[in-house]
C-alpha cells in the first residue's frame, strides 16, 4: 500500500506537487503498491502545480481521504 499527500488535486491534472523528487517517489510507489491512498486536506482541492504526481484515472474515491 502506498500512502501519499500532495500539493494539490484537480479533476484535470490529479494528484500535483511542485518538487520533482517528491513526485519521482509517490510516482514509483503508487505504481508498485496494490492500493494507494491519498491523504490531502481540503485547501488542496483546487490548487494546480507543474509536475503530475498521479494521474486522475488512478485516484480511486475510495482511497482520498480528507480533514
Amino acid at each position: 500500500m502506498a500512502v501519499v499527500s500532495a500539493a494539490g488535486i484537480t479533476p484535470s491534472a490529479g494528484l500535483v506537487t511542485t518538487q520533482r523528487d517528491l513526485a519521482d517517489v509517490a510516482t514509483t510507489a503508487v505504481q508498485r503498491a496494490s492500493r494507494s491512498i491519498a491523504v490531502i486536506d481540503a485547501s488542496k482541492f483546487g490548487t494546480t502545480a507543474l509536475i503530475q504526481m498521479v494521474p486522475p484515472a488512478h485516484i480511486e474515491k475510495s482511497s482520498l481521504t480528507v480533514d
